[in-house]
């Protein structure tokens, strides 16, 4: 019995004593030689909050090596822990800066990268007196105001279990940074910091790089993922967006075979090209870039026009491709620019002008039926390239004058409307189909993207074209054709390997004579630049339907003559000559000149109440709000919550 008693005594004294030892905060718990930590990257891109999930084993510490990243505790016990990290700007230059968060424990520690930056302000200038045209009309969405029948009917295709992944370019320059502090003013992350970054997400998340970094302005990589790995993939600091690999096919239309000879060419006739002829045909430095499926190079009636170009689903120097996708990038790229010549009649609008191919298809069952399919990667991949960007290790070349993008689909697409916002702010006009589904508030992208020329079709009888879309991105129509009478260009007979002309009709046959018409312009005026571009398509069409722009023809038929005629004559105020302006209590923080489209970007600034100011200086004294002087200025309340967007609308003083 003594020894139970003795026992019983002791758990009784030394019971009590544990449970103080566990209450003393004194007693110091075994340092952690575990700690989990999500997520190990965080970008601050003008906002100033986030929380940080840790996981211990033990104890642990947190320090931060950047005065102005700040944390709700410094230390913490085992199990789980939520911590905030806040920025404090106070101070601080504004502009990007990296710093980073150290956990540790018993040799054990972890490093979380930061990448803070101030925000932007920016925005779109607007003239409502049309002195100076923005490059687009108002944007559209896609599928806004569609009703319920057509989204159905229309759903966004994708790429089963791929997508597309943007690189946050802020968290790349925090990456580069030896130290943390403020990062250089406009600098540009190294493209191998971008593969890197790219590597290490795919790893840390364990997926699959389906291709390299796209560009180092556009840093997109192609992944396999599930949607499960999606979600965490968008809670990395190290990507800005996560969407998935579109799909589009390429318009069926029905291809005829047909007599080739120039007079043949209805079409012509019908935007009046004999008239922008007797001034130009076309200047040899204009290039336009035709993106679509695939082209028979060597047609005789075209290879003298094409300048080496490249296959973007194939990573292959030559576009060539002789399948399901050689018929419509070959006849559009015909309208184009098919050479004038007796041996073969047949001619593009602007047969002196020089046609870059970039094929981005490939050959694929749509049913039972052989179709030709795109990728959105491909596509972006190629206007990246044609904008002047080096893209698949090829380099870079000068930014094309046109894009013709005879293709599209439904839905959203960001990474591919960026491509396309960069293409036009390095200069290049973008001309897309509107689409050929009939939809009568629908316009496909690209062509409903801000800054490009959406067009409409118009049928043989110049009315429009049943199957042509309409909407309020529609800018200009042109001849489409219709079944009984398609537009006559070049194509290729697989069968006997050998060129050949056909006749097709649809939006895409409407486009390139857009594109071309607009090579013309660029040969008689090659200082005209996108929004220049579209005020004069805009100023010359014929006008067709309702009086003045419609949903159906935009501004009306394309006018060859009067366009290349106004191009000439063009001399004026663009969107460049606009000084915007960033002011607080008389200072001037910040001020840029604005884009080719109107739109503007003032850089980081500090959080506080500015005076924004828009406006020429046309007599170049300095000032933007003189009498006689386009101006506009409005008060503008930036916070750290994000990027401030505002437009501004110009009136004559």
């Amino acid at each position: 019995m003594r020894p139970t008693y003795l026992r019983t005594r002791f758990l009784l004294v030394l019971l009590p004593l544990l449970s103080l030892l566990a209450c003393d905060p004194s007693v110091t718990e075994v340092e952690a030689t575990s700690i989990e930590v999500a997520p190990l990257y965080l970008s601050f891109d003008g906002t100033s909050e986030a929380t940080l999930s840790v996981t211990a084993n033990g104890s642990w510490t947190l320090t931060s090596d950047a005065s102005w990243l700040k944390v709700s505790q410094s230390s913490g016990r085992g199990g789980s822990s939520t911590v905030r990290v806040t920025v404090d700007r106070s101070g601080l230059p504004a502009q990007q800066h990296a710093g980073r968060l150290k956990l540790s424990g018993s040799g054990r520690s972890v490093t979380v990268h930061v990448s803070m930056r101030f925000p932007h302000v920016t925005g779109t200038v607007v003239d409502p007196t049309d002195e100076i045209k923005p490059g687009s009309l108002p944007r559209a969405d896609a599928l806004q105001g569609a009703s319920p029948s057509v989204s159905e009917a229309m759903p966004p295709d994708v790429v089963p279990g791929e997508y597309l992944v943007l690189l946050d370019d802020g968290m790349a320059l925090a990456l580069e940074a030896s130290a943390s502090g403020p990062v250089p003013l406009g600098a540009r992350p190294h493209l191998t910091t971008l593969r890197a970054m790219g590597a290490g997400v795919a790893r840390d998340h364990g997926l699959r790089l389906a291709s390299d970094v796209l560009s180092s302005g556009l840093p997109v990589v192609k992944v396999h993922a599930t949607e499960a790995e999606v979600e965490r993939l968008r809670a990395d600091g190290r990507v800005a967006l996560v969407e998935p690999n579109r799909r589009w096919l390429l318009p069926q239309v029905e291809a005829v075979n047909a007599a080739h000879d120039f007079g043949l060419q209805w079409h012509y006739d019908h935007i009046d090209l004999g008239s922008a002829w007797a001034l130009t045909q076309g200047d040899p430095d204009v290039v336009v870039a035709v993106i679509d499926g695939g082209f028979a190079t060597r047609h005789p009636d075209l290879s003298a026009n094409l300048l080496p170009g490249y296959h973007f689903e194939r990573d292959d120097p030559d576009p060539e491709a002789l399948d399901a996708c050689v018929e419509h990038g070959t006849h559009v790229a015909g309208t184009v620019a098919a050479t004038l010549n007796a041996a073969f009649g047949v001619s593009g609008a602007a047969p002196g002008v020089k046609v870059l191919p970039l094929s981005v298809g490939y050959e694929t069952l749509d049913g039972a039926t052989l179709v030709c399919a795109l990728d959105s990667y491909a596509v972006i991949s190629a206007v990246e390239y044609a904008a002047g960007e080096s893209v698949a290790g090829l380099p870079p070349i000068a930014p094309v004058d046109v894009i013709n993008m005879s293709l599209g689909g439904y839905g959203t697409n960001t990474t591919f409307e960026m491509a396309v916002r960069r293409a036009i702010d390095a200069g290049v006009s973008v001309v897309a189909a509107a689409g050929n589904d009939g939809f009568t508030n629908v316009v496909s992208i690209p062509a409903a993207f801000d800054g490009v020329v959406a067009v409409a079709a118009t049928d043989s009888q110049g009315k429009r074209a049943s199957y042509s879309n309409a909407g309020k991105a529609v800018d200009i129509a042109a001849p489409g054709g219709d079944k009984a009478n398609g537009v006559l260009s070049l194509g290729w007979d697989l069968a006997q390997d050998e060129g050949t002309w056909l006749r097709m009709a649809g939006t895409s046959m409407a486009t390139p004579h857009v594109s071309a018409v607009v090579a013309l312009m660029r040969s008689m005026n090659p200082e005209l630049d996108p929004a220049s571009v579209t005020a004069i398509l805009h100023a010359s069409a014929r006008d067709l339907g309702a009086p003045g722009r419609d949903d159906l023809y935009g501004w009306g038929m394309l006018d060859a003559g009067k366009a290349v005629e106004y191009a000439r004559n063009s001399l004026g105020v663009t969107y460049r000559d606009v000084v915007v302006r960033l002011s607080q209590g008389g200072t001037l923080v910040a001020e840029a000149h604005a884009g080719v489209t109107g739109r503007f970007d003032l850089g980081p600034v500090p959080a506080g109440t500015y005076l924004l100011e828009a406006g020429t200086d046309l007599d170049g004294n300095g000032q933007i709000s003189d009498p006689g002087e386009r101006y506009a200025s409005t008060t503008v309340a930036v916070a750290y919550a994000g990027d401030l967007a505002q437009d501004l609308q110009l009136s004559l003083r």
